[in-house]
């Protein structure tokens, strides 16, 4: 045998014993990292479960403090209309022949449209605990159907600060992890907001104590929304009854609330007491609650009743719309909001509240067709023409009682709109489908629209922030882009952005 034929045989007989040594060392350096990272996590995680615990005692020791006295504050009505309501005006024909010239409305003050604060997230991290079997309560909210387990149903032995102290130590352990990581996972699942969670968190309660305002429901509400990143006091009145103040990063209309920390803290359970005794401090690193929508709630779909919408002038867009009756009855118990003291700024979140998805699979294809190729000036015309032309218009008092704007979709879905709704809603549609600026131009007694065209469009503008906003009135019927409703005070005129 040849040396070059034994070296070849000893090197076939060694190559597997390398790779097999190789292979060796690197799954013993796989174990050792993997239980370094492991080590690490638990080091991470008992940190995190410290932290925790210090924070929940500290709650805990802030509820041992006597409550202070505070006076409550009346609920802020919803602002009644000082203005007579002005009824839509169809454009003549031989108006609509004119071409609109250039006409500046000068608006001395453009408010700033309030920046979103932080929304209410675990501070941190809560894990599954494993263990033995819990029970599980099972409820629906919105037509959707929610599962949570929990360990048991602790009783509250009174509402002095001792007792609900007491009560707090005993939710606070890690018996009750599983049933916020429930929670926790189906809010993030279903894109729920802060006040769909509120509802859920409620009835929830409400399936363990059988009353949603039983006093130890009251305190599990408060420890799952802390624990949530929701800050909030607890609140005992005179007939020895407990309540949740929740703060918001808006003000609301409509509940009583009560100043803690300088912020107006809620009674969304309508208690109207002339005073509250009120536990000082908020559990930290919470935040207020936000009423912003900024995206579609997943709720269980219950279809309504199919509504084909055609436009006038644009037969092609003739579209049938579907709509959630689960959407829509979140949105008709919906806390209405302001800011800066400013009651028009109300329009604004409806406005910013984007559209469901299974309004949008019915209506922006067949939209989209229509205006495809077109640019901003003609796509934004013939979606004006649809808004002005498909809804029957009516006036808020002779429906609903009182003055109500509609979220987008609930236009799609009622017989009857006003002004301030076919606003909001081509608002929405304009942004969408045509990709532009718009905002909502307030005149007494009406409301309007203005967009910011790309290309240059004639008519009466605005300029806000440098830009041109051109005028487009979803409610003077025919009327092209470019033209301001008869009647209107441009001096009055308040401009609210989106």
């Amino acid at each position: 045998m040849t040396r070059r034929i034994l070296i070849a045989l000893l090197m076939a007989l060694l190559l597997p014993l390398s790779a097999m040594a190789q292979t060796s060392r690197f799954d013993d350096l796989k174990k050792k990292n993997d239980r370094k990272f492991e080590d690490h996590k638990a080091r991470v995680e008992n940190t995190f479960r410290a932290r925790r615990e210090a924070m929940n005692k500290e709650f805990e020791q802030a509820l041992r403090l006597p409550w202070e006295k505070k006076s409550a504050k009346k609920a802020v009505p919803t602002p009644k209309k000082k203005d007579k309501d002005l009824p839509p005006v169809v454009i003549k024909e031989e108006q609509k022949q004119i071409p609109p010239k250039d006409k500046p409305i000068v608006i001395e003050e453009i408010p700033v449209a309030p920046v979103p604060e932080p929304t209410p997230e675990p501070t941190y991290p809560i894990e599954e605990i494993p263990g033995p079997s819990q029970e599980t309560a099972s409820f629906t909210v919105y037509g959707t159907e929610f599962k949570v387990r929990y360990p048991g149903v602790p009783r509250l032995q009174g509402v002095e600060e001792s007792q609900v102290a007491d009560f707090w130590t005993t939710i606070c352990g890690q018996d009750y992890d599983n049933m916020l990581v429930d929670l926790l996972d189906q809010k993030t699942k279903l894109s729920l907001c802060d006040w769909a969670y509120l509802k859920v968190v409620d009835k929830f309660t409400e399936n363990l104590y059988g009353n949603v305002n039983d006093p130890a429901a009251v305190v599990m509400q408060a420890y799952i929304l802390t624990q949530s990143g929701f800050r909030l006091y607890l609140a005992r009145d005179s007939k020895k009854v407990l309540h949740k103040l929740v703060p918001t990063d808006l003000d609301v209309y409509k509940y009583p609330y009560v100043v803690v920390g300088g912020r107006k803290c809620y009674m969304f359970d309508g208690a109207e007491d002339k005073s509250y005794y009120v536990m000082g401090q908020a559990l930290e690193g919470t935040v207020p609650m936000s009423v912003m929508l900024v995206k579609e709630n997943a709720f269980a779909t219950a279809a309504g009743d199919p509504r084909t919408l055609k436009s006038r002038d644009y037969p092609a867009a003739t579209v049938t719309v579907n709509s959630n009756k689960n959407l829509i009855e979140f949105y008709n118990g919906y806390p209405e909001s302001f800011a800066n003291n400013d009651g028009t700024t109300r329009w604004r979140f409806y406005a910013n509240t984007p559209l469901s998805g299974i309004a949008k699979e019915s209506l922006y294809p067949k939209l989209k067709e229509v205006i495809s190729g077109m640019n901003d000036f003609n796509a934004a015309s013939v979606l004006l023409n649809f808004v002005q032309t498909a809804f029957v218009y009516e006036y808020d008092n002779k429906v609903w009682g009182r003055d109500r704007a509609f979220f987008a979709d609930e236009t799609l879905f009622y017989p009857y709109s006003d002004c301030e709704d076919r606003s909001i809603l081509f608002s929405r549609l304009v942004r969408d489908l045509v990709g532009r600026p718009a905002v909502l131009i307030y005149y007494p007694g009406h409301l309007a629209t203005a967009v910011n065209f790309e290309s240059e469009v004639s008519g009466d503008y605005l300029i806000i922030d440098g830009k041109k906003y051109v005028i487009c009135d979803p409610t003077y019927i025919g009327a092209p882009v470019g033209l301001t409703m008869p009647g209107m005070d441009n001096s009055a005129a308040k401009v609210i952005k989106l």
